[in-house]
C-alpha cells in the first residue's frame, strides 16, 4: 500500500517507501523467516561485533557471543536509564557545532542517535552513515514535507526491514512526533514498545512482526490515532489482548505466533479490518455472532488455536470474504449451510476439527472447485445427530473452558 494513494502523505520519488503490507493467505503465516528463540540480548544471541578497548565495537562474522562480548553487553545494559515508564533510553548529547534546518530535524537526529546506540549489532551495517545532522540522508530515513508546515522537511519513515539487527526501542523514538511508518520487520529486537510511542499520532503502519519482543500486548498502540496497519506477528507477546483493539480503526492486524490467551470479546465483530490474522495463539472458546457484522473483511486466518465451540451460522453475512481458515482448532457442531452465501470465498479451510455435516453438496456452492472443497473437507468430521451436536456447542461454550 503506497502512503500517497491513501492520501496521507506525499513523498518524492527518492523517498518512497513500498510498504510490506502482505496479503494474508494461508501462506502468508510462513512468509517471514522462522522466529528466533526469546533472549536478543542474552548469551547466546548470534551478534557480529568485536570489543576492544575503548568499548567500541565492529561488525565481524556471525556466530556465538564469547564471554568478552557477553560481558560487554551486560555492561552496556547497565548505561540504559529508565523513564517513568520503566522504559530504557540513551544519554545522547547534540554536539553544538551540529547545523539543524529545524527543530524537528534536531529531535530526528536525538531519537535516531538514541536507536543506534541501542543497537548491539547490525551486521549489514545499515547505521553506519548514521553521522551528522543531515538525517535525511540516514541509510532507511525517509524526510518529507511536514503535513502542518509545507515549508519544513522532517523524518517521515524508518525502514529497517530484514536488517538482522539486535537491539531495543529507546524511548527517545517518541520523538518523531511526524513519523507515518515504522518497519522494523526481521531483526532482533527484544524488550517492550516504549509508552512515549503515544506522541507518534501520525504513524500510520507500525510494523514490528519476526523480532523478540515480549511481556503484554503493546497497548501504546491503541493510543496511536492514525494507526491503520498493526503487525505483531512472530515475537513473544504474552496474555490477554485488550478489546479495545476491535474497536480500533484498523485496516489490517496480524497477531498471529505470539503467545496471547484469551477469550474472542462479544466486540470482536465491531473491527473493520479487511485483513485479521490471530493463528497459532492459545485463543479459546467461542467464535462470537458479531463475526457477521465485518462487512469490509476479506481475509480471516484463525488457525491453530483452542477454539471450542461451534461456527456461528452468521459467517454466511461475510459476502466479501475471500479467505476463511479456521482448521486445527476444536470446532465441532454442523458445518453452518450459511458459508453457501459467501459469494466471494475462494479458500475455505475447516480441516482438522470436530465438525459435522449432513449433506456435502450443501457446503461446496458452485464458485468453489470440487477439488479444493474435498482437499478442506478431508478432516475428523463426526457424522452425529444434528440436536446433539448443537447441544455440544453450547455446552463447549458456556460450560467448558480449554
Amino acid at each position: 500500500m503506497k502512503l500517497a494513494q491513501k492520501g496521507i502523505i506525499e513523498l518524492d520519488l527518492n523517498d518512497v517507501v513500498k510498504s510490506n503490507y502482505i496479503t494474508a493467505t494461508s501462506g502468508s503465516l510462513n512468509s517471514k523467516s522462522s522466529p528466533q528463540p526469546l533472549g536478543a540480548c542474552s548469551k547466546t544471541m548470534p551478534v557480529n561485533f568485536k570489543v576492544n578497548s575503548s568499548n567500541s565495537s565492529r561488525i565481524i562474522s556471525h556466530g556465538p557471543l564469547s564471554d568478552e562480548e557477553a560481558l560487554y553487553i551486560k555492561h552496556r545494559q547497565l548505561l540504559y536509564y529508565r523513564d517513568e515508564f520503566g522504559d530504557r533510553g540513551e544519554h545522547v548529547t547534540v554536539d553544538p557545532s551540529l547545523v539543524f534546518k529545524n527543530d524537528r530535524l534536531r529531535n530526528a537526529y536525538i531519537a535516531l542517535q538514541a536507536l543506534k546506540q541501542a543497537i548491539l549489532s547490525d551486521p549489514f551495517n545499515i547505521t553506519g552513515n548514521w553521522v551528522g545532522s543531515n538525517v535525511c540522508k540516514y541509510t532507511a530515513v525517509f524526510c518529507t514535507k511536514a503535513l502542518d508546515n509545507r515549508t519544513i522537511r522532517t523524518v517521515a519513515g524508518i525502514d529497517l526491514n530484514h536488517g538482522d539487527i539486535a537491539g531495543y526501542l529507546p524511548e527517545e523514538l517518541g520523538l518523531l512526533t511526524d513519523l507515518v511508518l515504522l518497519h522494523i520487520n526481521s531483526n532482533r529486537f527484544c524488550g517492550t514498545v516504549p509508552h512515549k510511542f503515544n506522541r507518534l499520532k501520525l504513524l500510520f503502519e507500525l510494523d514490528l512482526s519476526n523480532n523478540r519482543f515480549a511481556r503484554k500486548f503493546p497497548r501504546v498502540v491503541l493510543r496511536l490515532p492514525k494507526l491503520k496497519f498493526l503487525d505483531l506477528r512472530f515475537n513473544e507477546f504474552e496474555g490477554t489482548v485488550p478489546k479495545e483493539l476491535f474497536d480500533k480503526d484498523l485496516d489490517a492486524t496480524f497477531i498471529n505466533h505470539n503467545r496471547f490467551r484469551f477469550n474472542l470479546p462479544d466486540n470482536f465483530g465491531n473491527s473493520p479490518v479487511s485483513v485479521i490474522v490471530l493463528a497459532n495463539n492459545k485463543f479459546h472458546g467461542c467464535v462470537p455472532a458479531s463475526l457477521g457484522n465485518m462487512s469490509n473483511l476479506n481475509e480471516i486466518i484463525l488457525m491453530n488455536n483452542g477454539f471450542r465451540s461451534c461456527l456461528p451460522s452468521e459467517i454466511g453475512m461475510l459476502k466479501n470474504l475471500t479467505v476463511f481458515d479456521v482448521s486445527f482448532n476444536q470446532f465441532l457442531g454442523l458445518l453452518p449451510e450459511t458459508i453457501g452465501r459467501m459469494v466471494s470465498l475462494e479458500q475455505l479451510n475447516v480441516a482438522h476439527n470436530f465438525l459435522s455435516l449432513e449433506l456435502f453438496s450443501m457446503y461446496c456452492p458452485f464458485h468453489l472447485a470440487l477439488a479444493l472443497c474435498l482437499l478442506f473437507f478431508y478432516q475428523r468430521f463426526l457424522l452425529q445427530e444434528s440436536e446433539q451436536k448443537q447441544f455440544l456447542c453450547h455446552w463447549a461454550c458456556t460450560g467448558f473452558q480449554t
